[in-house]
């Protein structure tokens, strides 16, 4: 089995701009070998390869199932989407993972996710104790969530009493309202919104949030940047709500709508 080799990370030529930059960030700060790694919702954009390591893959959908929704998404080619090793469409994906990784990878992931203290006990439980978690996390500035109020500890906390297997209707309400027209480009340009337009009104986001929240809603369920993002985590860590702690984070760079942060067990 191969063990990830730090200074090839970021020699690989065929990986998109985004996956180098955020191997450029792992092969900074992971002192550890990495035998086995995986990442959650990669899609076609990998930030390991499968022949570097054990890499494997988790989704909520299995490869061809993701070939198909695809098929006419031209920056998707269905070719380019990795192989899926676990598919997982349950909050408890740690009943379906029965390996244990020196590395987990969530790309754009965890501003989906209901209920976060849930969600970090799952990763604790297929993590190696000397094992790391890869976050790559919006920044709502340079994002449509531009508007909207970030979250804190205490949002999360009640998220975890409330035991949200999906986006509550209030989650989905507020992402519905604020959402705002920019991207990075326009943001790192100063082509910045002067106040917020909103798409619908706010009792028409109510009763559309209402009418969602029947189902499963794919929406940004916590807002936060670079530094909303570590006093929240830092507050979380040190109440004993989660098992993780920050190894290292790095701000937004420019042109880019994410920072990345490296964790290790508390």
């Amino acid at each position: 089995m191969p063990t990830l080799d730090m200074e090839q990370m970021i020699t690989v030529r065929e990986l998109p701009v985004r996956s180098k930059v955020r191997r450029k960030f792992l092969a900074a700060h992971v002192t550890t070998d990495v035998e086995t790694s995986l990442e959650i919702g990669a899609l076609n954009v990998p930030t390991l390869l499968p022949n570097e390591c054990d890499a494997r893959f988790l989704d909520w959908f299995s490869t061809d199932d993701l070939r198909a929704r695809h098929k006419e998404n031209a920056t998707v080619p269905p070719e380019s989407i990795v192989p899926i090793d676990f598919v997982v469409s349950d909050t408890q994906f740690a009943d379906v993972v029965d390996q244990r990784f020196d590395l987990v990878i969530a790309n754009h992931v965890i501003e989906h996710i209901p209920d976060l203290i849930s969600w970090f006990d799952q990763l604790s439980r297929i993590v190696n104790p000397d094992g790391y978690v890869f976050l790559s996390v919006p920044d709502r500035r340079y994002t449509f969530d531009y508007f909207r109020p970030e979250d804190d500890a205490v949002d999360v906390v009640r998220a975890h009493l409330e035991r949200l297997q999906k986006p509550s209707r209030f989650q989905i309400a507020k992402h519905l309202y604020y959402f705002t027209h920019l991207n990075q480009v326009d943001a790192w340009e100063g082509k910045l919104p002067e106040s917020l337009h909103p798409r619908m009104s706010f009792e028409e986001a109510l009763v559309k949030s209402e009418q969602l929240a029947e189902g499963y809603a794919d929406v940004h369920c916590w807002i936060f940047t670079r530094e909303t993002f570590q006093r929240t985590f830092d507050a979380l860590s040190a109440s004993g709500q989660i098992d993780w702690k920050i190894q290292a984070i790095e701000d937004v760079k420019p042109n880019e709508n994410e920072f990345r942060v490296l964790l290790k067990r508390a």
